[in-house]
């Protein structure tokens, strides 16, 4: 560390790894984003490795260090680290066990102590009474240590924190970020080119890891296979990494293909894996399917909206908030038969991306909060203490 970054703040972040997911790829944006004499951001992973995004944050001009939560020196770990690194704020995206974080940062020294919540995952009725036990001790520690709670939708503090949270001064909304220069005005050819599929050709994606299984690619199947029946033309791309091991991608990999030969499509549905073009690959598309059963703020429906891709997508609440603020996202329960899902689809493709609809597109997202200069405004007057 050099002599003037002792003189600027560091932030902790804390999360599970650095793996590509949606906090890590928005928190990344933000270490990227940060002007030079910004704060220094340290990412604190809880699974005691790195993840796969290690690079990219060094690069980024943050530094990782990894811990493993269930260690029996971790709390003593933790807080010497925070006493060494004089480290005044603390900022957890780990939902409720952001609880016990936040305990150890206050006695570690931080003055200000940040609960990000990401998801609207609350806890399951069917959970035993010791896990539900364990959480409610949790949501106690986070209620008396936390400084800040922060969600990045209003549901997402709704559900996951509590409903009468805009009663709480510490609560508020912080829209993450997005870095609108990564994405082509006029579209690009790169991911067609990849895959064979000609200019005439609708091209849809789907992005999402399939080894969470709320991002719901046998729905996307299914949706797709349906419109299938009246459209000869059509591809599917599956972006994202097709499981956690070996033995789960086999596994999904057998799964899709029983799905897709059923319904007639396998010769139309291609896997692109984990990537790290998804700006370009947006860019290509002419609409991204979405039909996720959980999420906070689905940062993919930005990033295609900001690539001017149309986007057919499943009513969670997250979706719900962003078709508000930006166009062109029909909204479809996932109760609905596949065949208006078909329908919605190819209605979608009826009016495909022009260079003119996606300059306009992007147009419409800048200088707004999910703009990255005006999330990094943002992040800084929250890190104040």
């Amino acid at each position: 560390m050099t002599s003037n970054d002792t003189a600027r703040k560091t932030v902790a972040h804390i999360l599970g790894s650095v793996d590509r997911g949606g906090v890590e790829m928005r928190m990344l944006e933000v270490a990227r984003a940060l002007p030079i004499d910004g704060p220094l951001l340290t990412m604190v992973t809880l699974t005691g490795r790195e993840g796969s995004l290690a690079e990219d944050y060094k690069v980024a001009g943050a530094s990782i260090v990894p811990m493993q939560l269930w260690d029996l020196g971790f709390a003593w770990r933790f807080v010497k680290f925070l006493r060494i690194n004089r480290i005044r704020v603390v900022h957890s995206h780990v939902h409720l066990a952001s609880g016990l974080i936040l305990a150890l940062a206050a006695v570690g020294g931080a003055r200000k102590r940040i609960a990000n919540f990401s998801s609207d995952g609350s806890i399951r009725s069917d959970q035993s009474p010791l896990a539900r036990a364990k959480y409610a001790i949790m949501r106690w520690l986070l209620n008396l240590f936390a400084t800040d709670i922060v969600g990045i939708t209003p549901s997402t503090l709704s559900v996951a924190w509590k409903k009468d949270w805009r009663e709480d001064a510490r609560c508020r909304v912080l829209l993450t970020g997005f870095d609108l220069e990564k994405f082509s005005p006029t579209g690009t050819d790169g991911l067609r080119i990849e895959l064979g599929v000609g200019s005439d050709e609708p091209l849809i994606v789907h992005v999402g890891r399939a080894d969470i299984p709320t991002k719901n690619r046998d729905g996307a199947i299914r949706f797709f296979g349906e419109f299938a029946k009246l459209n000869r033309h059509g591809t599917l791309v599956f972006v994202g990494r097709d499981g956690t091991d070996e033995g789960q991608i086999r596994a999904n990999r057998q799964r899709w293909l029983s799905l897709t030969e059923e319904l007639g499509v396998t010769e139309r549905v291609y896997y692109a894996g984990e990537r790290m073009d998804v700006p370009d690959i947006l860019a290509s598309a002419d609409l991204l399917l979405f039909t996720s059963t959980l999420e906070g703020l689905p940062g993919v429906l930005v990033e295609a909206r900001a690539a001017g891709t149309p986007v057919v997508s499943s009513d969670v609440a997250g979706a719900v908030f962003l078709a508000e603020l930006v166009g062109n996202i029909h909204l479809l329960s996932l109760e609905k038969p596949a065949s208006e899902w078909a329908d919605a689809i190819a209605d979608a493709l009826l009016q495909r991306p022009t260079p003119a609809s996606r300059q306009l597109a992007m147009s419409s997202l800048r200088h707004s909060d999910l703009d990255i200069d005006m999330a990094v405004r943002h992040y800084r007057e929250l890190w104040e203490a």
